[in-house]
């Protein structure tokens, strides 16, 4: 949270322990595998031959031919889970991740990773990965799920609820959306990389006429049990109870008469769950998310599934100056190449040429990245 000089600017979301109570994953339509006589796929050969079955076998059993097997939220970013198949760190990390001898990689430029670009150009070419992933809003991406027509996706268990209950308004009562296991593969076990330790920030506006008013209310919110109590719990005896000194939702708030969602209900009655975004591992901070998941049997058993997978991201303090300069000079010209050139290759705009790929990466500077992410990464680490 602090910058090299020592000093805190802004206060950050703390998300150490969102991981647990709402973790993020690749998921699936389990009635759609029941149905079709399906495993939960486990690696690159079995999720082509689940997509394959899910695009010529009419799951969800209209008669019609719309399925979508893979619709991948957050477009190409989306598809990087699958990078735990060859036994790299695509999401959070971006593919910078230190080596056993604490020495930062760039693992896009791997043989294997090569072969995993190939393989989701080959979803694409024969139509399982859909053809308009890279350009999906929101709100068309909410509509192709809740339509009954997606088989497969990533995102973090809160969403499955509303997916659930959108395909049950859209006709399909049996939907089960499942996280899945990592794809794992080349003799090594899947993982699911951790999301923080922070996340976004809170400041105050310089034009701010009340600053020592701003504070002393993000203070109240963000660091005291009856600030956060409020926020995340609304009302004590309506929505929630004490018990063992702790907040637990009442079965009213859960199953509410007006059908609301738990975080909807919690507005409804002016309470701000979320607001802060702040899902702590400890503390005042950390009771809501836990007390909305053990009001949740089936999301918390799914949640326990994926806890085995975890591990961290890679850990890297704030930027310096300097440092956040290379990443204006390098890092994000050298990203923006990277996602434009993964784009061509999986739609087929352009043939794999994998020299040369490697050839433009280290030409925009990829070596000035990695000796910025290598001084942060043992900054974090206590490194001198």
């Amino acid at each position: 949270m602090r910058l090299p000089d020592g000093k805190l600017y802004a206060l950050a979301s703390v998300v150490t322990g969102v991981v647990y109570t709402d973790p993020y994953s690749l998921m699936i339509r389990k009635d759609w595998l029941d149905r079709l006589g399906l495993r939960e796929p486990t690696n690159l050969d079995e999720w082509y031959a689940v997509l394959k079955a899910f695009k010529e076998h009419d799951p969800n059993g209209n008669g019609l031919a719309d399925e979508i097997p893979l619709l991948p939220d957050t477009g190409l970013r989306g598809l990087m889970l699958f990078g735990s198949s060859v036994g790299h760190h695509l999401f959070y990390s971006e593919g910078f991740y230190p080596d056993a001898d604490g020495k930062v990689k760039y693992e896009w430029l791997s043989p294997e990773t090569k072969r995993l670009v190939e393989w989701w150009r080959r979803l694409y070419g024969e139509g399982l990965l859909a053809p308009d992933f890279l350009t999906k809003t929101p709100d068309s991406f909410v509509s192709e799920v809740a339509g009954g027509r997606v088989g497969a996706l990533n995102g973090f268990l809160n969403t499955r609820s509303k997916y659930e209950s959108g395909n049950r308004e859209a006709g399909y009562p049996g939907s089960e959306w499942e996280m899945t296991a990592p794809p794992g593969g080349l003799g090594r076990d899947g993982f699911y990389e951790i999301y923080g330790p922070i996340s976004s920030w809170f400041g105050i506006s310089a034009s701010s006429p009340s600053p020592e008013l701003a504070i002393r209310w993000l203070d109240y919110i963000y660091a005291s049990e009856e600030g956060s109590r409020i926020i995340n719990f609304g009302v004590e005896g309506l929505s929630f109870t004490m018990s063992d000194g702790k907040p637990k939702f009442t079965e009213y708030a859960v199953h509410n008469p007006d059908g609301l969602d738990l975080t909807r209900f919690l507005r409804s009655i002016g309470a701000m769950p979320t607001l802060p975004w702040i899902r702590a591992d400890h503390g005042p901070l950390s009771l809501e998310p836990q007390a909305m998941l053990d009001s949740d049997p089936v999301g918390a058993e799914q949640a326990r599934k994926i806890k085995p997978y975890l591990i961290n991201s890679i850990s890297i303090s704030l930027p310096a100056p300097e440092e956040k300069e290379t990443e204006v000079l390098y890092g994000e010209p050298l990203r923006t190449y990277v996602d434009s050139t993964l784009m061509r290759y999986i739609t087929g705009a352009e043939a794999i040429d994998w020299d040369r790929f490697e050839k433009t990466v280290y030409s925009l500077g990829l070596k000035h990245v990695l000796q910025a992410k290598q001084r942060q990464y043992d900054r974090y680490n206590g490194v001198p």
